[in-house]
């Protein structure tokens, strides 16, 4: 922000008083404020909410001014906004001091920023406002609507748009919390029921796994990959062959069809797909269509497809299902999260591993327990409806309540800040609890559904497990 001096007008030294900047006429200079002070002055709503209209003219009402990340994106995560005919709608928002700012922090063409639905600026210098899709942001300048100098704007408390009921106990809670898990899980089964139907178990069971196994950033490529690698085909290519060999063949199959090989045609793996890249009726992706901006060694997708590489090569004799279901019959969910994961060994191609990934597991155990509780349980839970098979559901539940949590979300962490803002704490969650805590968000916190949020109510109502079942089956949730 431009420097002011707070003696040219009676505006100016307004101005400098509603933003914090000086104390003027009294003692030592305030600090400069900053995007944060602008942060905690949107999550505590210390702006005058009556009529905020953006610079384009169209009036918006904060309903939640969403969740603050404190990571990379955007600032503010599933926000609540209305418009002039109260029509709602939720997405993510971004502060900023300056409109210009938009473009000087590179927003304009990171995809990360797609969802957001408003830029919140102190000041509007008139820049454009777009996100990477090529669409318009609405923007809301905040200036002249400060209720309190921007420095001061921490003092408020965070707004919370959720309650817990308060005759609920922690146990009582818990139960909620693992009833809205298994409601997650079964319409998580009826959406692979689909796919099982068009594209056969097998085929449905690898292309789940691709996608659980991939970056989020990267789901679109995986789903493409695995159109374009038959995992039967892939099967049959590998039986017979050794474990280093397999596991060669299977890497430079999935790394070829994905586009992701070197151009080194001295290279193994490069050499190693040539041999068979005629076997495969689709043509590969193109390597620049793989995210890889910003994504952790561990998650890049050379990694994770060479792990997936991996699981095809164990399964080659017996296929996937049977070798991911054989754990669930014990009931052993250690050996179910030991089967999906991958470490790095020494035989692992150079082309892949690098020096940087190949201290990290390819697959490791927080990813492996994602995919065992959102592919494998909901796979078995189909097979046991359509096979009429009371036993393998009862596998499956109970192997699910036996896992732990694997990769916690920024989601799971709302949720779990409001219990124990009420009082409340979860010890030790576990996959089951992560489910449940997930679907709660995505079903009540993150549209504001308090109305009918079973913490709120004090048990779940039959209108919100059968909606957000529904939902989930479908993919909105």
């Amino acid at each position: 922000m431009a420097e002011t001096n707070p003696t040219t007008s009676t505006d100016a030294r307004a101005a400098v008083a509603r933003v914090g900047l000086a104390d003027i006429g009294a003692g030592e200079p305030r600090r400069v404020a900053d995007e944060n002070d602008l942060c905690r002055l949107w999550a505590t709503r210390a702006f005058s909410a009556d009529d905020l209209t953006t610079t384009d003219g169209h009036a918006v009402h904060v309903v939640y001014p969403g969740r603050r990340t404190g990571t990379g994106g955007p600032d503010f995560r599933d926000a609540i906004l209305a418009d002039g005919a109260g029509r709602v709608r939720t997405g993510d928002v971004e502060v900023h001091l300056r409109a210009r700012d938009w473009i000087a922090h590179g927003h304009r063409a990171d995809p990360a920023y797609n969802r957001v639905t408003l830029h919140v600026v102190l000041d509007d210098d008139g820049s454009p406002c777009l996100r990477a899709d090529g669409r318009p942001v609405p923007v809301l300048a905040l200036g002249s609507a400060l209720a309190v100098p921007l420095t001061t704007a921490d003092d408020r408390p965070i707004a919370q748009p959720c309650r817990v009921a308060p005759g609920l106990t922690t146990d009582a809670i818990r139960a909620i919390v693992r009833q809205a898990g298994r409601t997650r899980l079964e319409g998580k089964a009826a959406a692979l029921e689909a796919q099982i139907d068009g594209l056969g178990a097998e085929q449905a069971l690898f292309t789940a796994l691709l996608d659980a196994a991939g970056y989020s950033r990267n789901r679109r490529p995986c789903a493409a990959l695995a159109e374009r690698a038959p995992i039967e085909r892939l099967h049959d290519l590998l039986a017979g062959k050794g474990t280093l060999r397999a596991e060669s063949i299977a890497t430079a199959v999935l790394l070829g069809l994905a586009g992701l090989l070197p151009a080194d045609a001295h290279d193994p793996l490069t050499r190693l797909w040539a041999e068979y890249s005629d076997l495969w009726p689709l043509s590969p992706l193109r390597g620049d269509v793989w995210v890889r901006a910003g994504v952790r060694p561990a998650n890049r997708p050379e990694a994770r497809l060479h792990g997936m590489a991996v699981l095809a090569a164990r399964s080659a004799r017996d296929g996937l299902a049977a070798a991911l279901l054989a754990p669930l019959e014990r009931h052993d969910a250690s050996a179910l999260v030991a089967a999906l994961e991958v470490h790095v060994t020494s035989a692992a191609p150079a082309a892949v591993s690098g020096s940087k990934t190949a201290k990290t597991a390819l697959i490791g155990h927080n990813r492996a327990v994602e995919m065992g509780v959102n592919v494998v349980i909901p796979f078995a839970l189909v097979l046991a409806h359509t096979r009429d098979d009371a036993a393998l559901e009862e596998h499956a539940w109970r192997t699910v309540e036996q896992l732990p949590l694997g990769e916690d979300s920024e989601p799971q962490r709302a949720v779990l800040a409001i219990l124990q803002g009420s009082g409340h704490r979860l010890r030790k969650p576990g996959a089951l609890d992560g489910q449940g805590l997930l679907h709660l968000h995505s079903a009540a916190c993150g549209v504001q559904a308090c109305w009918d949020c079973p913490l709120a109510r004090g048990a779940p109502s039959p209108f919100f497990m059968s909606l957000t079942k529904r939902a989930t089956s479908s993919g909105v949730l």
